[in-house]
């Protein structure tokens, strides 16, 4: 577990700003858990396409800033949902990868496309999550 928390530390660190989500005395809500876990796995996502600019060093470090006084506990959840994002986002690309050609693939090519577009959207016009998620 201490791995896992030197692992988060490592993989969050750099600038900081404070915001309202900033974890205070006590437990992050389940909602928060899901916001900074979706931040971090679609920081990821949508640096790769083209559309979008994430500046990942400062989302890092904003994130490990608000996360400095939660629990380890707290860091795995956010680490593991993270965690499940991608894998179900990979799941979704294989599933779609593995169709036969066809419009049914075709369909499901642009909705998966759509999808993560969409999420990466709405991260850019995101209160927050806009410092780092930018539309090129």
């Amino acid at each position: 577990m201490l791995k896992i928390a030197a692992m988060a530390a490592a993989a969050l660190a750099s600038a900081g700003l404070s915001s309202p989500l900033q974890a205070q005395e006590g437990a992050l809500s389940p909602v928060q858990q899901e916001f900074y876990a979706e931040l971090l796995a679609m920081g990821d996502v949508c640096s790769e396409l083209p559309q979008f600019r994430v500046h990942k060093d400062d989302l890092q470090g904003w994130v490990t800033q608000n996360l400095a006084s939660s629990s380890e506990d707290t860091l795995d959840t956010v680490l593991d949902l993270r965690a499940a994002k991608i894998e179900a986002m990979q799941a979704d690309t294989l599933a779609v990868r593995e169709m036969p050609p066809g419009a049914s693939r075709t369909r499901a090519v642009s909705e998966h496309y759509a999808d993560v577009v969409g999420r990466c959207l709405r991260m850019a016009q995101h209160d927050e999550a806009g410092r780092f998620f930018q539309r090129n």
